[in-house]
């Protein structure tokens, strides 16, 4: 019996042992400049930056028939926020738009305002061109 325990302890310590090994591959593999949180906020925001071109192929084909948004970090003297924009147009690499939805943070701006994002600010895109929503990957990831 104590032989089959010593061989059940030694199973495990190897199984965390590769548990910890793969976690620490896929952080290292998705870190952006942005530091990978625990919840995979950080993860879901390189996947979106990396998908990017993804969404400005689409919004080129169907931005006239379709739904697009960002979502860009946005710092004021007041404070740090993301915020997603109903995009009304893309020019010179600028996001130009209208804010979705009331800041928590911002002060001197609301819902329906005009707003441009600089294309370093974005953290998450999504469109929908009939077919559901396509993006969103930080929107996926559990609110603590």
């Amino acid at each position: 019996m104590s032989k089959f325990v010593a061989l059940l302890a030694a199973l495990l310590v190897v199984a965390v042992a590769v548990v910890v090994v793969i976690g620490q591959g896929v952080v290292s593999a998705t870190k952006t400049s942005q530091t990978v949180d625990q919840d995979g906020r950080g993860a879901a925001v390189a996947m979106a930056k990396r998908r990017l071109p993804e969404f400005l192929e689409a919004y080129a084909k169907h931005g006239s028939r379709g739904k697009f948004a960002v979502c860009g970090k946005v710092s004021k003297p007041e404070g740090v926020e993301n915020v997603w924009i109903r995009l009304d147009r893309f020019e010179n690499g600028w996001y130009h738009g209208r804010l979705d939805v009331d800041p928590l943070v911002l002060k001197g701006v609301k819902k329906g305002d005009e707003m441009s994002l600089d294309p370093g600010s974005i953290v998450d895109w999504m469109y929908d061109i009939g077919d559901g929503p396509v993006g969103g990957f930080t929107l996926k990831v559990p609110q603590r």
